[in-house]
């Protein structure tokens, strides 16, 4: 039609009437060609029209080169003709921003040369960069969003590398007493000198050198050695296992003590908050150079204490868990290391194997069954043992012994013991 308008008819059987109607051409993406059509539709019209602005709008956003004035005219004809709603415009310009870094660029050169010879309209121009700017609004918005994330990820990932630069050193132990007193089974015994007959494999980090530490107390523990067995940690909870007492909590404390001690941590300062030292304080005055510098590391530090208590207290429990796995050598009287698949020492006694002779004793207590459960006592110089330094009631190991060894309700979660290397230091030692 070359006509500047065109020609609707409308009526009944009878009559017509005839309505000028503003006719609107909209380029589509593929240059040299146009799509008309008329800003006065009937509802499934509409639809189909909205979908035909939506789709050239995206595909004006697909182009190597941006054109905005086409971009700003199908959004300004599509709103003034209500085919388009604001909130359809905001999804849109949240669906173009998930493809942000693959958007083209707008040739500004040649924006400028267009705009001073007049030979595009500015108002559409200035509509086409309002709606891209909300685009980049929206792609920043996800931007930061998983900015923020990664650098959550990147401290975490900084606090625990921290941490694992955080070594033990006897140095740190100057002027300080970390002796268990004897009481009941436990025996006296100096950490320090636990600590300085160590060797610890070239490049183990703070946790498998903790391991080490507590695994090498426990072996020395109680007398018998054997008798650890019956002690474990609970980190949560309560456990049915009667059998299992709890290890002595003034221990577990001295432990952790120690090897916050040996990390350097072992400060009386880092117990109390800034608050309560103040901005002056030596401690503080030592930490840094300016006070948001001295704050930050204040904090730091006592984070760092606060995790390292933590990780220290599970070591103790898996360590405990682990020396039950060690068989007793009734010869040496010493705690070996588990064989993993190689022979068991004839003169070894293990505390699964106990725990299945009481339940022998209980279902079948013949004459045979409880001279041999006399026998392994001996061997374990359980019957030393006054009845308050020990409990070792048959009923109750009977109940542990009949329960698997891999039920969830163990004192701790069964958890991988060291590699080769370690075990093989361990049967040095």
């Amino acid at each position: 039609m070359t006509a500047k308008q065109v020609k609707l008819d409308v009526g009944t059987n009878s009559s017509k009437m005839q309505c000028p109607i503003p006719r609107k051409v909209y380029k589509v993406v593929r240059r040299n060609e146009s799509v008309q059509g008329t800003s006065t539709m009937n509802g499934s019209a509409r639809i189909h029209r909205r979908e035909d602005y939506i789709s050239l709008i995206q595909l004006e956003l697909s182009e190597a080169d941006i054109n905005v004035q086409n971009v700003g005219k199908l959004i300004a004809d599509g709103i003034l003709n209500n085919v388009i709603a604001e909130g359809e415009l905001d999804e849109l310009a949240k669906s173009a921003a998930k493809n942000l870094s693959h958007m083209g660029n707008i040739d500004i050169l040649n924006l400028a040369t267009s705009l001073n010879k007049g030979t595009i309209d500015s108002r559409y121009v200035v509509v086409g960069n309002a709606f891209l700017w909300n685009v980049i609004k929206s792609g920043m918005t996800s931007v930061r969003d998983k900015f923020d994330n990664f650098n959550f990820k990147v401290c975490s990932m900084n606090d625990n590398q921290s941490i694992n630069k955080i070594d033990m050193h006897s140095k740190h132990l100057a002027n300080l007493d970390f002796i268990i007193r004897p009481e009941g089974l436990f025996q006296h015994i100096d950490l320090a000198e636990i600590f300085q007959i160590i060797t610890f494999r070239k490049g183990a980090d703070i946790q498998k050198k903790a391991k080490k530490v507590v695994k090498s107390y426990l072996v020395r523990a109680t007398h018998p050695k054997c008798a650890i067995w019956h002690y474990g940690l609970r980190l949560s909870g309560s456990s049915h296992k009667k059998t299992i007492q709890d290890f002595p909590t003034e221990i577990a404390k001295k432990l952790i003590d120690f090897m916050i001690a040996l990390t350097g941590l072992y400060l009386k300062e880092l117990e109390l908050e800034y608050s309560d030292l103040g901005d002056n304080h030596p401690f503080i005055l030592s930490l840094g150079d300016s006070f948001e510098q001295r704050k930050e590391e204040f904090y730091c530090l006592k984070n760092y204490r606060t995790t390292l208590v933590g990780k220290f207290r599970t070591t103790i429990a898996e360590a405990l868990n682990e020396v039950r796995e060690m068989p007793f050598n009734i010869r040496s009287r010493e705690l070996q290391a588990p064989p993993r698949g190689r022979p068991m020492d004839p003169d070894c006694v293990t505390w699964k194997q106990y725990e299945e002779l009481i339940k022998r004793c209980v279902e079948n207590p013949s004459t045979e069954n409880l001279k041999e459960k006399e026998r392994i006592e001996v061997q374990l110089e359980y019957d030393a043992l006054g009845e308050e330094e020990v409990e070792i009631d048959d009923a109750k190991v009977y109940e542990n012994a009949v329960e698997k060894y891999e039920e969830e309700d163990e004192v701790v979660p069964k958890v991988e013991t060291e590699d080769e290397d370690d075990e093989e230091e361990e049967d040095d030692e």
